[in-house]
């Protein structure tokens, strides 16, 4: 990520279970084994070395990100915009 870090599934799962903030909680359930499907790629790191040599940095680590991403999507659908 362009942030140097990353999130894993279960991350992203567990954190989309927080922002949706439902009365129950969702049993996760994982298919495909301890790889997932044939040909999942487990974790993807971007080289950044390039943007950063022109001074760009990202204000937001990958859970910040995504959290930010979901609560905004989250309030569209809810708005009846999506």
């Amino acid at each position: 990520m362009a942030s140097g870090d990353y999130l894993t599934v279960r991350a992203i799962a567990e954190l989309v279970i927080e922002c949706l903030e439902l009365p129950f909680r969702p049993r996760l359930q994982y298919s495909g084994g301890d790889r997932g499907w044939k040909g999942d790629v487990p974790i993807v790191r971007l080289n950044t070395e390039r943007i950063r040599s022109l001074g760009w940095n990202c204000r937001l680590n990958s859970h910040q990100a995504v959290r930010d991403s979901l609560f905004a999507l989250i309030g569209e659908i809810r708005n009846g915009k999506i």
